[in-house]
């Protein structure tokens, strides 16, 4: 099974094998904050795991 949030039914599966399931959308990046077209640069990294540790800390306090 794909991780893309696209896919038809993956947050129902997920739930009813019991898991947890969550999508935290990624930031737009600038094009500063890219190498490509396709891949991130070590700034655009810093920047998606900034807004992911954000969303892991609310979560894991209760504060979602």
């Amino acid at each position: 099974m794909g991780l893309i949030p696209t896919t038809p039914g993956l947050e129902g599966i997920e739930q009813q094998a019991g898991k947890k399931f969550g999508y935290a959308d990624a930031p737009a990046l600038t094009p500063a904050e890219m190498i490509d077209v396709l891949r991130p640069s070590d700034a655009g990294y810093q920047r998606m795991l900034r807004r992911s540790t954000a969303r892991w800390t609310r979560h894991s306090t209760g504060r979602i």
